[in-house]
């Protein structure tokens, strides 16, 4: 069954201390199984957020992917 296959994968990712991306079709349990991960991973005490990429502006989603450049004044960007 292919939800068990992926049950067992995350099993396996969630030994290790990486950050991990699901992408798919919209209503194919992206957000279960990432909630599934967080669960059994040594992060699990701490906050779960769910981010919906398609409802970001392409500078918004690479702000919150990978952070904010300080701009010479201090500000960020």
């Amino acid at each position: 069954d292919c939800t068990q296959d992926i049950s067992r994968q995350i099993a396996k990712l969630a030994m290790l201390d990486t950050p991990v991306l699901f992408s798919g079709e919209c209503g194919v349990g992206k957000e279960r199984f990432a909630i599934e991960l967080h669960q059994q991973s040594k992060r699990s005490s701490g906050p779960f957020l769910v981010l919906h990429c398609a409802t970001l502006s392409d500078s918004a989603l690479e702000g919150e992917l990978f952070g904010y450049e300080a701009s010479s004044n201090g500000n960020e960007r």
